[in-house]
């Protein structure tokens, strides 16, 4: 009986010491934890950059396919050729309710559209986009492309 109560009185004192261990967090434990989440921010964030940049660039390339489209329409229906400048940045021409485009195309990264001349593509202010698209000055800031 004796032994009995030793044993008893030992477990009990080596579990609450366990207990006690495991009641929070040591610092280094702490420390681990905010490394990781760090190399983890510092990963994610320049990507995360760099799809929306890729987004903006591929959305106002979208918008300068269809100012093309309405204006080589327009063209076609007025009978002008290549190097007519008649509506250099009129809007009202292929802008409107039964018009080419229902309404004037904004850009994503907030610049400014131009087009004028027929035949020529438009571009836009910010990114300096000409077709095919995707210019080559978004390429090398964007994938790194050495020389596009």
């Amino acid at each position: 009986m004796l032994i009995h109560t030793l044993l008893r009185l030992i477990f009990q004192k080596h579990h609450s010491a366990t207990l006690q261990k495991s009641k929070g967090f040591t610092l280094i434990e702490i420390m681990i934890v905010l490394a990781i989440m760090g190399i983890v921010v510092a990963i994610a964030v320049p990507a995360w950059l760099r799809a929306r940049e890729i987004a903006r660039a591929r959305g106002c390339a979208e918008n300068l396919s269809k100012i093309d489209g309405a204006v080589e329409q327009y063209a076609l229906d007025y009978h002008f050729s290549n190097g007519d400048s008649t509506i250099h940045n009129k809007w009202e021409a292929i802008v409107g309710p039964s018009s080419y485009i229902k309404r004037i195309p904004e850009c994503t990264a907030g610049g400014v559209y131009e087009f004028g001349v027929i035949g020529e593509e438009p571009t836009c202010s910010y990114f300096g986009i000409q077709p095919p698209f995707l210019p080559s000055n978004i390429n090398h800031a964007i994938y790194n492309v050495p020389g596009s």
